[in-house]
């Protein structure tokens, strides 16, 4: 008798979840009517550099937001699939915001990331935030498989995840250790934090998640993301973290965010690289 594969139950990612997920970024698309996110979202976008025309597909897309504003302001045909039906019923209600032309070029639905509902090369684009942290390490082969049927030759495919597991083991517990000396005991200790984040199934390292892309025929690179907000009220210590978050080799245990770029041709990578480094 086979041995059941773990996964994570979709329903316990309900309503008060995605109403408390990245907190201020999905009423700040709705205060716009679809017609802005924020600071952070839109350094995700850049990443991409998108084109009208294109089709760009988010995997664990959450309420869709993101994907949503794609597709109304880059002119993407926006593909936003997720297994927790609760963030896909917050992101139907924000189609109000678009006219019946624009609803046209955007598809939101249910599904599995280790099985897309899409045909083979449909896919210009691929991106998912957060969400492999949330994959266990079967699911997120299949879904490395997955994307790599529907990526075009010339397409170009961008992952993020957070925490790393090189974070929660190194900079997470110097982090806490750090804050309690000057009275900030705010970090829960790492066994609780681990509880806490129970969602967080399989936490990958750098290296990790290379190796799985490279074992997928991707070419990647990967780059180390600061935070944007550090939470931490001692001026010493943000300006200590902001320098570790940047030196090489520390910042690998440091940064809490890594994001990698990836193609199927090591060319259209390094084409890819020259535009990001060229700006808008």
């Amino acid at each position: 008798m086979g041995t059941e594969k773990p996964s994570f139950p979709s329903e316990w990612y309900d309503h008060r979840y995605f109403d408390g997920m990245a907190a201020g970024g999905f009423e700040y698309f709705c205060r716009h009517r679809g017609r802005a996110v924020t600071v952070a979202r839109m350094r995700d976008l850049a990443y991409l550099q998108l084109c009208p025309g294109m089709t760009a597909l988010d995997i664990g897309c959450g309420r869709g937001e993101l994907i949503m504003y794609a597709s109304l302001e880059m002119g993407v045909t926006g593909l936003g699939i997720d297994y927790a039906s609760a963030g896909l019923e917050r992101g139907a209600k924000c189609l109000e915001f678009f006219s019946e032309s624009d609803r046209k070029h955007i598809l939101l639905c249910r599904a599995d990331a280790t099985a897309l509902p899409f045909r083979t090369g449909t896919c210009d684009r691929i991106m998912s935030w957060a969400t492999l942290e949330h994959l266990f390490p079967w699911q997120l082969e299949l879904m490395l498989s997955e994307c790599s049927r529907l990526l075009k030759r010339d397409g170009i495919m961008v992952l993020g995840t957070h925490p790393t597991s090189w974070y929660e083991r190194g900079g997470y517990r110097l982090n806490r250790i750090a804050r309690s000396l000057v009275g900030d005991h705010t970090l829960l200790p790492y066994e609780e934090m681990k509880a806490d984040g129970v969602e967080h199934v399989h936490t990958l390292s750098p290296i990790e998640l290379l190796h799985s892309l490279h074992s997928h025929g991707f070419y990647s690179v990967l780059r180390f993301e600061p935070r944007t907000k550090l939470g931490i009220n001692s001026k010493v210590l943000r300006v200590t973290a902001k320098l570790l978050e940047r030196l090489p080799v520390v910042k690998a245990f440091f940064c809490a965010e890594i994001v990698t770029i990836s193609a199927k041709n090591r060319q259209h990578l390094r084409e890819h690289l020259a535009t990001l480094k060229a700006g808008p």
